[in-house]
């Protein structure tokens, strides 16, 4: 029998692929040959930092890490820079919106819900300029270059981040009477990458205490390293029973100033006067730069950068936003469609300096409201003025200024009249009836007329005067013919158009007017006249016979002129016009005083340009003025009747 063939020949190609197969197995298996993940530059084609090695982007599974315990392997991607450091490359985590430096962003936000977003460091220091100052040798002082290559982050200088939110919309109450205030959302900042998502549920590594907004509006800043990520959360607080509706709010991060901005000292806003159902109001100055003045006066009334918002007391409006910029605008707007604010500017009212006004309309009489005056934000202003803004402190989200109330006339005997042609300093309310509440602009021309009229009769007399002459030959050496024409015309208009009060005021130096209006038997509650009074020519009529021939008003009080407008008169033009004021007992009855040093705060009389600042007196920062008792003309000469 032949024996099997056992020669190693014919086994060798098994064996070979059993040995190709383990090969191919360890080969698969060991941790140097992995396939690289995309990179997010071409190495080979970047330049190399001269104190950096070239970046070693390793896969985490091939890291080893030492516990003490052994190895362990980590899974994921990380690159290991040298120039750059992890959080630096790392984007936003999930459910973070990311911010840009002094920009505003609009969030939605359901009650009990926290929003989270994050200025990111790239956003807050430019990393390449700094690193490559240092690497030149030519370092700020606060940075450094460690002896291995590397920067020493802790001495970069710190910088201030300003943060600001301001509520836009709030729940509303559900029921019909509410006594506490909405809701507020609440502010938290971490400037810890451990901390991404700051809020009531992590506090850790704050950057500050949480701050709880205050009427809609808040503020914080705090100092960061230009690479410091900034992180925030904002809570929209659980509603509780008696509140329904959401949040929405806006949010900014910036590194020069605050987007947002309340100032609570100073309401920058003057009130000229109110009637039964408007008001009038004018800001300060805007500018003192007389080059700036004329673009100012002549910006068209969608153009100006200044607005007011009016709320009537008791009615839910501005409550819990009385300092949040997009609150008050979008609260108004919901709220309050009688009101109409008239806005304009004038160089009015003193120096010619521009001015922004503001006719408030469609109020009610006898009934308290609030009022804001906002400044729109910077990218709103002429171009040239940006100096104004400066001045100011005008940031670019805007500014909320300070609150302040005010109460309309109680009856309709006073209407607010301004913009006269002629007399153009004259700018509150006069006597008026019914008949012209919906045309004041016919009142005005009535009232601006008969002062014309009186002023042109005037200058006739004036033009006899020898004014353009020699120094010995003129009436005086301190004024001229000028100075007694500007303040004839001061004087005339504020004593043909009186400065008018509800009856009903009870300042004791208001001077009753045209009782005769009223029928014999009448009363008015809280007005204690005896018929004596009733029957003097002072109380029983108007100053001017025009008012009760023409306006027919009912009964008012006039707050009189002031003395000094009379004793300008007679100093400014010449004796032989024979204008005299009267004698200290009588001119009591014609003439009021200005407020004294412990009556401050109060306007007391009458002169142009007059203005309540939140019921503080202010001038037009020039003295005007004269008043009368009766007019009547005598060879074309004014003469006044004591």
């Amino acid at each position: 029998m032949r024996r099997p063939n056992t020669s190693p020949s014919w086994r060798l190609p098994p064996l070979l692929l059993a040995l190709y197969i383990v090969i191919v197995i360890n080969l698969l298996e060991s941790p140097c040959l992995v396939h690289a993940a995309e990179l997010p530059f071409d190495i080979d084609s970047t330049p190399i930092h001269p104190i950096h090695e070239r970046a070693q982007v390793t896969p985490l599974a091939a890291l080893e890490i030492s516990t003490g315990e052994g190895l362990q392997e980590t899974e994921g991607y990380v690159g290991d820079f040298a120039y750059f450091e992890r959080e630096l490359v790392g984007r936003a985590p999930e459910g973070v919106a990311t911010l840009k430096d002094g920009e505003k962003m609009d969030m939605e936000a359901e009650p009990g819900t926290v929003s989270y977003f994050v200025l990111e460091r790239s956003e807050t220091g430019d990393n390449d300029e700094k690193d490559e100052a240092n690497v030149s040798n030519e370092a700020d002082p606060g940075h450094s270059v460690a002896e291995n290559g590397s920067i020493d982050r802790r001495q970069e200088q710190e910088q201030t981040i300003y943060i600001s939110v301001n509520t836009c919309r709030q729940p509303l109450p559900d029921v019909g009477f509410v006594s506490d205030l909405p809701p507020q959302l609440t502010l938290y900042v971490s400037t810890s990458p451990d901390n991404p998502k700051p809020g009531p549920d992590a506090k850790d590594d704050l950057a500050a205490q949480p701050v709880p907004l205050n009427n809609g509006s808040t503020v914080l800043n705090i100092t960061a390293s230009p690479t410091t990520s900034i992180y925030i959360g904002v809570e929209a607080p659980s509603l509780s029973p008696g509140w329904k509706g959401t949040f929405r709010f806006e949010v900014a991060v910036s590194t020069t100033s605050y987007y947002h901005s309340y100032r609570g000292d100073e309401p920058f806003l003057f009130m000229i006067d109110t009637d039964s159902e408007s008001a009038l109001f004018i800001t300060h100055n805007i500018t003192y730069d007389t080059s700036l003045a004329r673009q100012w006066a002549d910006l068209e009334p969608d153009k100006i950068p200044f607005q007011m918002y009016v709320f009537p007391e008791n009615a839910w409006g501005a409550e819990g936003l009385r300092r949040s910029f997009c609150g008050i605008r979008e609260a108004f707007n919901v709220n309050n469609s009688a009101i109409k604010v008239e806005r304009s500017m004038t160089t009015r009212y003193g120096a010619d300096l521009p001015k922004a006004q503001f006719h408030v309309q469609g109020l009610e009489r006898n009934k308290n409201y609030t009022g804001f005056l906002l400044t729109d934000g910077t990218d709103k202003f002429p171009d040239a003025s940006r100096a104004v803004q400066e001045t100011l402190g005008i940031s670019r989200g805007g500014r909320v200024w300070k609150q302040f109330q005010w109460k309309t006339k109680a009856d309709d005997s006073c209407q607010v009249i301004y913009n006269l042609p002629f007399c153009n300093n004259i700018a509150y309310a006069v006597p008026s009836s019914p008949k012209f509440a919906s045309n004041s602009s016919a009142l005005a021309k009535l009232y601006d007329d008969q002062a014309r009229s009186y002023y042109d009769n005037f200058s006739k007399s004036l033009a006899q005067i020898p004014c353009n002459t020699t120094a010995t030959a003129q009436y005086s050496l301190a004024r001229t013919c000028d100075d007694c024409a500007r303040d004839y015309k001061t004087w005339l208009c504020s004593v043909l158009m009186p400065r008018c009060e509800s009856i009903s005021t009870p300042d004791p130096w208001l001077q009753v007017r045209n009782l005769g209006a009223l029928a014999p038997e009448a009363r008015i509650p809280g007005l204690n006249v005896s018929g004596e009074e009733r029957r003097r020519w002072a109380t029983r009529q108007s100053r001017n016979k025009l008012i009760d021939e023409e306006v027919k008003p009912g009964p008012y009080k006039e707050l009189l002129p002031c003395e000094d407008l009379c004793f300008d008169i007679v100093r400014s033009c010449p004796a032989m016009l024979g204008f005299q004021c009267p004698a200290e007992g009588m001119r009591g009855s014609q003439y009021g005083k200005r407020a004294g040093e412990g009556e401050k705060g109060r306007l007391m009389c009458n002169f142009p340009g007059a203005v309540v600042d939140l019921n503080t007196v202010r001038g037009a920062g020039t003295r005007v003025g004269v008043g009368l008792g009766m007019i009547v003309m005598l060879m074309g000469v004014l003469v006044v009747v004591v």
